[in-house]
């Protein structure tokens, strides 16, 4: 549940500090043996409107001054449960400078009604704006408060255990994570709106076959989706699917078979994921009959990659050119001369590889778009050297795109003699653009 309005009061409340807190950083802390100007954080807990609510401080020691004194402490962050944002005050995120909080001289929360030079509460991710240095609060009273003494959450069982504050949502959305908890399958906690936990039986509750009993505390929630999206029933199996899906290959586990485990099991643990699947991408594309085991697993793949790929890139080129001679009948029509200066369609690929090395631009890119007719490249040569690429013009549809010369003309303008020819060519046929 949100309640915008709700979110916005707490920014705005003064809240006193928790009771101790100073004396807890003192004493239970280690601020005695932290690195000068390092910032660490204490979690409170307290209930704000019957909701639950923690607060977070951070606590620094500034360089050059004697411990306990003069110690920074700064309310950076409330989290209300049920909420789908944080509020944050005088804290950021600045990329590879990690976390910085900007600690005032009485350490209080700002709101936004306070005429002040400091930062105001704003909000924020709720999953981006975690903090684990400490927590002044024992999880036990709270869950006796709370009315959850057998959420599970302190069995002996439950090895890495998620803050408790998430723990608390969850619980109160699904209490039957109590069971999961209890029997190790934490990995399971945090994915538990993906589980059925009123099923009766195993195959309900996971929605997965019975034959993943033995795995299921080694499982997080990302395998079980997979597991179901693909119908996976091993571990060699699970463990294909995700390096396959870790890396987005797409075409090894659309041919995944029930030989494919023991094909990747030949090259130990070195298979190459990314070779295996850019050689089954090119062979559906070249129209293999992928159906077929010696397409699929081929004996030596790379010796079966390489020769694809000389056979893809044949035919490719061969589609490339045939496109752009295409586009070039159809820009027939716009040849002209005038002055010295001629104008006349690239026929074939090797002709804009020729024109961007000898221009040094980058019109070569160009071959895809000029093959499927998304847009016209036209060369401008001087009549006494036919052969030398001098400008290359784009044309798209009846407007000139860009002009260009050596290395774009960016040490040396276009001569004018190529803008007059440029402007008499667009007239002649009634083009515009340039």
């Amino acid at each position: 549940m949100k309640d915008t309005k709700l979110l916005e009061q707490l920014g705005d409340t003064k809240l006193k500090w928790p009771k101790g807190l100073r004396k807890y950083i003192y004493n239970e802390t280690l601020y005695k043996t932290t690195n000068e100007c390092t910032t660490y954080y204490v979690n409170t807990l307290e209930i704000w409107r019957k909701r639950l609510l923690m607060r977070t401080f951070a606590f620094c020691v500034p360089k050059g001054v004697d411990r306990p004194f003069d110690m920074g402490i700064q309310e950076v962050c409330r989290r209300l449960e049920g909420e789908k944002e944080v509020l944050l005050c005088q804290i950021e995120n600045r990329s590879m400078g990690g976390r910085t909080v900007y600690f005032t001289e009485t350490g209080k929360w700002i709101t936004r009604k306070e005429r002040s030079s400091y930062y105001a509460w704003y909000t924020g991710g709720k999953s981006n704006w975690w903090f684990f240095d400490y927590d002044m609060f024992d999880y036990k009273e709270w869950m006796n408060k709370l009315e959850m003494p057998f959420c599970g959450y302190d069995s002996p069982n439950y090895v890495y255990k998620i803050p408790f504050f998430q723990y608390v949502e969850l619980y109160k959305k699904y209490p039957k994570i109590e069971l999961l908890a209890k029997g190790g399958m934490w990995k399971l906690i945090t994915g538990a709106r993906y589980l059925n936990l009123k099923g009766k039986s195993f195959e309900q509750i996971f929605k997965i076959s019975s034959c993943w009993k033995k795995h299921i505390k080694e499982l997080e929630i990302s395998d079980i989706l997979l597991i179901r999206k693909n119908d996976i029933h091993t571990m060699n199996e699970l463990n294909y699917f995700k390096k396959a899906s870790s890396r987005n290959l797409k075409y090894i586990k659309k041919y995944f078979n029930s030989k494919t485990i023991n094909y990747v099991n030949k090259f130990s643990d070195n298979f190459p994921f990314s070779e295996y699947n850019d050689y089954l991408r090119m062979a559906e594309e070249m129209g293999c009959q992928m159906e077929r085991n010696r397409v699929l697993f081929p004996k030596d793949l790379h010796e079966a990659h390489d020769h694809m790929l000389n056979h893809y890139q044949e035919v490719k080129d061969k589609e490339v050119n045939e496109g752009i001679e295409k586009t070039a009948k159809k820009l027939m029509k716009y040849k002209f001369n005038s002055d010295g200066l001629f104008i006349v369609p690239a026929m074939n690929n090797k002709e804009l590889i020729n024109e961007s090395r000898v221009l040094d631009h980058c019109v070569r890119t160009y071959a895809s778009r000029v093959s499927k007719g998304e847009t016209g490249i036209l060369f401008i040569r001087k009549k006494e050297e036919p052969e030398t690429p001098f400008v290359t013009l784009e044309l798209k549809g009846k407007r000139v795109v860009q002009v260009r010369g050596y290395k774009n003309n960016v040490h040396n303008p276009l001569d004018q003699s190529v803008i007059d020819f440029v402007h008499k060519w667009e007239q002649e046929f009634r083009l515009e653009g340039f």
